[in-house]
C-alpha cells in the first residue's frame, strides 16, 4: 500500500484564510466505485485493461454552484464575473483568476504529496456525466508528488468565451490519478503553516525563474523537501 497525504488548500499565496474550505472541499471519491455504480450492468468494467487504467484514480467534485461570465476590458484583457450564493470577493481572491490568454482557474484546490517518488496525473473527466464541463476544456498536468509539492485546481480553457460556464455543486470537475501498482490509501492531513510554506516554496520559485523543466525543479527542491519530511518523523 502507498500512502498519499491530502488536504484542501484553504488559501493560496495571497488571500484570506478560509477555514470553511476544510469542509466545503470534500474528500476525493474513488473513480472505481463511481464507475461500478453507474455502469454496474456494463461488461467493460470487468476488463482488466480498463480496471488498470482507472485504478488509484479519484474524482474531485464542485463544492458550490455558480455562474462564470467572461468579459473583455477596454485594454483587451479579460475579466471574470462570478455569481451565486457564497461567491463573495474573499472567496474569489483566494482561488479564482483569469490569465492573459483567457484560461481560467476556479476552486476546488487540493494538495497531494507522498514520502516517496510517485507520479500523479490531473485528468479531464471521462465516463461520468458533468454538465458543469459543457463549456470548459480542462487543462491536464502530471508531476511527481514526492519531489514537487504544489496544489492542483480546476483550470480550463472556455470553449466559447461568449457563453457562461455554469457550475453545479457535486458535478465531477477533474480526476487525480496516481501511477503505481500498489493500492493508494488517501490520508487527510491538516493544512498547517508548515505545509503551506512547503507548497508556497514550490509555487513561488517559478515566479523568479522561467522555462525550468520539472527534472531541474525536482533537483532544486530536493533538500527542502527532504527537510520537510524529516520534520514530520
Amino acid at each position: 500500500m502507498t500512502t498519499v497525504y491530502w488536504t484542501p488548500v484553504t488559501t493560496q499565496t495571497k488571500g484570506e484564510e478560509l477555514s470553511e474550505v476544510g469542509i466545503l472541499f470534500g474528500e476525493p471519491k474513488s473513480l472505481a466505485k463511481e464507475i461500478a455504480t453507474v455502469y454496474k450492468d456494463y461488461m467493460f468494467i470487468q476488463c482488466p485493461a480498463t480496471q488498470a487504467f482507472y485504478r488509484n484514480t479519484f474524482v474531485i467534485t464542485a463544492p458550490m454552484s455558480g455562474v462564470i461570465d467572461i468579459g473583455e476590458n477596454k485594454d483587451g484583457s479579460a475579466s471574470i464575473t462570478l455569481t451565486g450564493y457564497g461567491w463573495d470577493q474573499t472567496y474569489y481572491e483566494a482561488f479564482s483568476h483569469i490569465r492573459e490568454d483567457k484560461t481560467v482557474t476556479l476552486p476546488p484546490t487540493y494538495l497531494f504529496y507522498a514520502e516517496e517518488s510517485l507520479e500523479m496525473e490531473v485528468l479531464p473527466v471521462f465516463l461520468l456525466g458533468s454538465p458543469s464541463l459543457e463549456n470548459a476544456l480542462f487543462m491536464p498536468a502530471s508531476f511527481d508528488i514526492g519531489k514537487w509539492i504544489r496544489p492542483v485546481d480546476f483550470s480550463f480553457v472556455p470553449k466559447d468565451y461568449k457563453k457562461p460556464i455554469t457550475i453545479n455543486k457535486g458535478d465531477p470537475l477533474y480526476f487525480v490519478r496516481f501511477k503505481c501498482q500498489d493500492r493508494v490509501e488517501l490520508e487527510r492531513v491538516e493544512f498547517t503553516q508548515e505545509v503551506r510554506n512547503m507548497m508556497n516554496s514550490c509555487v513561488s520559485v517559478k515566479k523568479r525563474l522561467k522555462n525550468i523543466t520539472l527534472p531541474v525543479l525536482y533537483d532544486m527542491a530536493k533538500s527542502r523537501i527532504d527537510l520537510f519530511f524529516r520534520s514530520k518523523r
